[in-house]
């Protein structure tokens, strides 16, 4: 057998072999092609050899099944494979039929094998078609056997057609023997997939338990971040407020009496005050991102990009800062985190500005089947490369306060943005030529994201 198994499993053609349903079922055809080419020898031996009866073709039988299979494991069809059968079954058999006994010789029951082999390997309208055809055929041997008498005859003894018989049943018992082998595997293999798939349901359900749990926990550690970020921003900035007004009061009262000393330590303490005071409010509208649910709809990035300018305009008239932009797309985003973006990156290009040349910032629009993709560059100081990964790190600050103010949330704060919109945001920078800022907007909100809206809507609801 596993001689007969390997045989087999040469005559599988490649593109077969990676899909177990359609293996075996090559695995089959190819065994029941065996058991056709064992058959057609043992008919040569019975007919020639023992009996004596009639001179015998089955050796050409052996080489068209042969040739048959070689078809097969070329081509790895099985409609190819099913139809030529019952094409090589007819033209082999049809003629030998009028030779050897018209409607009495057992060529016509062999011939019924054509449409079955299609039936089970092509598809079954194919091998209804097949055995319309046989029927016709049966039924025009007997009309033409009416005005041919002499075919309608039995030529060979009763022990040609007793044997003959026997080995033809044996044979329509192996075909249905091996098919039945093969739907006893592929409902085996359907058992161990279906146990397997059970197996993966019911750890996906556990895991869905869990993931629920980390979820309920999240939702809860996210409500103690918010009310911690509130109280930093209102509990925490009275007492800052206090500090501050005090030691204004001091400077004021002692007057003169403070030494030089004295007054820089004053102002360090304001100063610090004032920069807490400023990181708390950075730290507050960084914890409140995406939480405005309700804020997001389908936005105009012009109108944003003048907002923004608008709210600049200081800025921009004390350095004469020039910002240019194409047109700009619409977008389904938060009107208020848009327009923290834009401020946060236009600002941090014009602080960021060299000495000796006007800051100039230019804003474009790119798009493709799925994504907007917005550039926003500058002609400042640039990033150097070994720091440009860590730009987008809340906190992380790369110039001393005393060069450059600020928090170190502004970006970070940026991509937090995009990061909630299911997008990507990166930068591009040569140090002493500028920075281009990207980030990449789906045009269509992710169902993850999608589904994450939906669940805040409900706990803000």
């Amino acid at each position: 057998m596993t001689y007969l198994r390997n045989i087999a499993i040469y005559f599988v053609a490649e593109k077969l072999k990676s899909q177990p349903a359609l293996y075996r079922k090559a695995l089959v055809l190819i065994y029941i092609h065996c058991a056709m080419i064992g058959v057609a020898m043992l008919m040569t031996i019975i007919n020639q050899g023992i009996l004596h009866e009639r001179e015998d073709s089955s050796y050409l039988a052996v080489f068209i099944i042969g040739f048959m299979l070689w078809l097969f494991k070329k081509y790895g069809n099985f409609i190819f494979a099913g139809n030529l059968v019952a094409i090589s079954w007819f033209l082999f058999l049809a003629p030998t039929i009028s030779t050897t006994g018209g409607v009495h010789s057992d060529d016509m029951i062999w011939l019924m094998l054509g449409p079955l082999m299609v039936l089970l390997f092509s598809n079954r309208n194919l091998g209804f078609f097949w055995l319309i055809v046989l029927h016709l055929f049966y039924i025009g041997i007997l009309f033409y056997g009416k005005s041919h008498p002499s075919m309608n005859r039995v030529p060979y003894s009763d022990n040609y057609y007793v044997i003959n018989y026997i080995v033809l049943s044996s044979f329509i018992f192996l075909l249905l023997k091996i098919t039945e082998a093969s739907r006893i595997i592929t409902i085996k293999k359907l058992n161990e997939k279906n146990a397997l798939l059970e197996a993966q349901k019911q750890a996906i359900l556990e895991q869905t338990i869990v993931l629920k749990a980390i979820e309920q926990r999240l939702i809860k550690s996210n409500q103690d971040l918010e009310t911690f970020a509130y109280a930093s921003s209102h509990d925490l900035k009275e007492p800052l407020r206090m500090v501050r007004m005090y030691t204004e009061f001091l400077r004021r009262s002692l007057g003169n009496q403070l030494n030089p000393n004295q007054l820089e330590f004053m102002n360090f303490v304001t100063d610090g005050v004032i920069r807490m005071q400023s990181l708390l409010d950075d730290l507050l509208k960084y914890s409140r991102l995406g939480k405005d649910t309700g804020d997001i709809k389908n936005i105009d990035l012009n109108e944003r990009l003048l907002v923004v300018k608008n709210n600049l305009t200081v800025l921009i008239q004390e350095t004469n800062a020039e910002i240019l932009s194409d047109s700009l797309p619409n977008i389904n985003a938060s009107m208020t985190e848009m327009s923290q973006l834009f401020q946060n990156i236009i600002a941090n290009a014009i602080k960021f500005r060299k000495c000796n040349e006007t800051p100039r910032i230019l804003v474009k629009a790119t798009e493709n089947n799925t994504e907007f993709t917005i550039s926003i560059e500058d002609n400042g100081i640039g990033i150097k490369k070994e720091y440009q990964e860590q730009v987008f790190t809340l906190f992380q600050r790369l110039h001393s306060h005393a060069a450059y103010e600020g928090s170190g949330i502004g970006l970070a704060t940026c991509k937090k943005i995009i990061d909630n919109m299911g997008g990507r945001m990166w930068l591009t920078s040569t140090e002493g030529v500028g920075t281009t800022f990207y980030f990449a907007i789906p045009k269509e909100i992710p169902a993850s994201i999608a589904s994450s809206l939906t669940i805040k809507r409900a706990l803000v609801a």
